[in-house]
């Protein structure tokens, strides 16, 4: 196979049909998932069926998550660290985040002096993924939380913490590679990489920082370090 640069094809472009020619198929097994669920009665055959329909729906997530990974890991290349105001840029991806998590979604107050030094742009999309990956995860009724606190060490920690399933501790640093979901107690847990937490940790390393998953008992907590500003 030629690499794709002597073929004058971007990875952008690749992933662009990779994509669009998968998600075909993948439309006509939703439909067809649909169709079963609906004129099925109550049994094995329609509980398949559900879970075909929630298998198409995952791999159409993973689909779109990849192509925004792909796109975002050349940008890597291009990060500018600067000052930056978290009490405005949490409160904007909050606001963007909002209508797919809803009432589940809490942002303690941030103080309006608090800066970090970060590519705005960068953390932003970071924050964006972490916030996703918790929207996949947190049943009904319960919340996301959006932290971010100096720890008095010319460092500052923005967390996000669930109340979803909890990942279990041997796995913390597996959660945040590309491997298959962690929860083997729901079947719709384990589709499909996570690309996005891989994308999160290496954009948080290239401005200065890490990403980390904090286990505990109940839930997940995803914590960007980074260095603070001013």
């Amino acid at each position: 196979m030629q690499p794709l640069s002597r073929l004058g094809v971007s990875l952008e472009d690749a992933a662009n049909v990779l994509v669009h020619d998968l998600k075909n198929p993948l439309s006509l097994v939703s439909t067809n998932a649909r169709y079963l669920v609906e004129s099925s009665a109550a049994g094995e055959a329609r509980e398949a069926a559900i879970d075909i329909e929630h298998a198409a729906a995952a791999m159409n997530r993973m689909l779109a998550s990849f192509f925004d990974v792909v796109t975002d890991f050349a940008s890597l290349g291009a990060v500018l660290p600067h000052d930056v105001p978290l009490a405005v840029l949490c409160a904007r991806v909050a606001a963007e985040k909002a209508a797919g998590l809803g009432e589940r979604l809490r942002m303690a107050p941030v103080l309006p002096s608090l800066v970090v030094r970060a590519d705005a742009a960068l953390l932003s999309r970071v924050i964006g993924v972490l916030l996703d990956n918790a929207a996949q995860y947190v049943p009904a009724g319960g919340q996301v939380t959006l932290t971010a606190r100096s720890n008095g060490e010319a460092r500052v920690a923005i967390r996000i913490t669930d109340d979803g399933p909890a990942i279990p501790r041997e796995h913390a640093v597996l959660a945040l590679t590309a491997a298959a979901r962690l929860h083997p107690e729901s079947k719709r847990m384990r589709l499909g990489p996570a690309f996005g937490l891989p994308f999160a940790a290496a954009a948080c390393a290239k401005m200065g920082g890490v990403l980390s998953l904090d286990p505990r008992d109940q839930g997940a907590c995803f914590v960007i370090d980074l260095p603070g500003g001013g």
